[in-house]
């Protein structure tokens, strides 16, 4: 049976910067000059001031289960009102240089954002109340919540994301496919952070499979 209650014990952290500076060397972005220091800047100066800070509801969102998000007004709504996929224009995303800031990422979705909060006390309910169990190859079957989880080492890197249909118009313009028109802005490279999944499962205590057939399995 998994834990209410784990202890964790994660590694000692060095002071922010320092731990900023030891990951950029220790990734190095698989060589992509001038990666580093953006991704420096960008996390030093916190993407609430470094970059765009959109509060208000779109009204084309305002009868959708969207009604709560804040999104850039530029962006190019690709399938409708709802589920919202979107692409910034291209233009508006180059002038933002190497790491573009959330609010301009391109969105791919199926449905409406799952998890949904209109007060600081929604807010806070949901993350108490949010829980993750790990079983099966572990020697400490655990159940963790996000509290748990911030004693857990956290990493900050720069991700470049790409979607599959990106420049998916000009095929759709020579021959119709089965996907919708994405332009050339569905990819977009902006700082990712949290908790490595290995962390948590060190925490849990995997157990290595000799015939290396280990496997994880998110339901």
């Amino acid at each position: 049976a998994a834990s209410p209650s784990p202890t964790l014990h994660p590694p000692s952290m060095a002071s922010t910067n320092a731990l900023i500076d030891q990951q950029l060397a220790k990734d190095a972005f698989h060589g992509m000059k001038g990666a580093a220091p953006c991704a420096k800047k960008y996390i030093e100066a916190g993407a609430a001031s470094a970059w765009l800070d959109i509060k208000d509801v779109d009204e084309r969102d305002k009868n959708c289960p969207d009604d709560w998000v804040p999104r850039h007004p530029e962006l190019v709504r690709l399938t409708g009102l709802h589920p919202f996929n979107c692409e910034p224009p291209l233009s508006l995303i180059m002038e933002q240089g190497f790491i573009a800031p959330p609010q301009l990422h391109y969105v791919r979705n199926h449905g409406a954002v799952p998890v949904k909060f209109t007060s600081d006390a929604q807010k806070q309910k949901i993350w108490d109340e949010w829980k993750i169990t790990i079983e099966g190859i572990v020697d400490k079957p655990m159940t963790i919540g996000m509290a748990d989880l911030q004693k857990l080492p956290f990493r900050q890197l720069p991700v470049l994301l790409v979607c599959a249909g990106n420049r998916r118009k000009e095929q759709n313009m020579i021959k119709q496919t089965i996907g919708f028109s994405w332009g050339p802005t569905a990819w977009a490279t902006t700082v990712w952070g949290g908790v490595r999944l290995r962390d948590v499962l060190l925490a849990a205590g995997v157990k290595d499979d000799p015939e290396g057939k280990l496997h994880v399995r998110f339901r």
